[in-house]
């Protein structure tokens, strides 16, 4: 284990208890360091989709994190109501950057002219 203290220490010894919070925090690892690969590419090759990748990655992340009382605690925010409207705000805007990359993924524009006006109404029924 690393010695990494993150807010609140907890003193659990048992590792069946430790077990699924080190999961989560390796799944968790993987999609921050896939978005973080994802932001070098698209420094490198400034293509808006993996821009909007990189950010519906991210707003996964923060979405599953936000389920997480470890993690919430280690950031400091206990309230329930904070972390309710955390998690909703992430998933309405991991919605519409899927859609984005979605849209400019399939290059609806010259591939198939007759999508735009369906991604458009029901992108703007996600954010209703």
């Amino acid at each position: 284990m690393l010695p990494i203290n993150m807010g609140a220490s907890q003193d659990i010894t048992s590792p069946q208890l430790r077990a699924p919070d080190v999961v989560f925090g390796l799944f968790t690892g993987v999609m921050l360091t896939a978005a973080l690969y994802l932001f070098f590419i698209w420094i490198m090759i400034r293509d808006r989709g993996q821009a909007f990748l990189m950010l519906l990655l991210l707003c996964l992340t923060v979405n599953m994190a936000s389920t997480n009382d470890t993690i919430m605690q280690g950031l400091g925010i206990y309230n329930i109501t904070m972390r309710n409207l955390l998690q909703s705000y992430s998933m309405i805007l991991a919605y519409f950057f899927a859609m984005f990359f979605t849209y400019y993924f399939l290059d609806v524009e010259s591939n198939a002219d007759f999508m735009k006006v369906p991604v458009f109404i029901f992108s703007g029924c996600l954010g209703m």
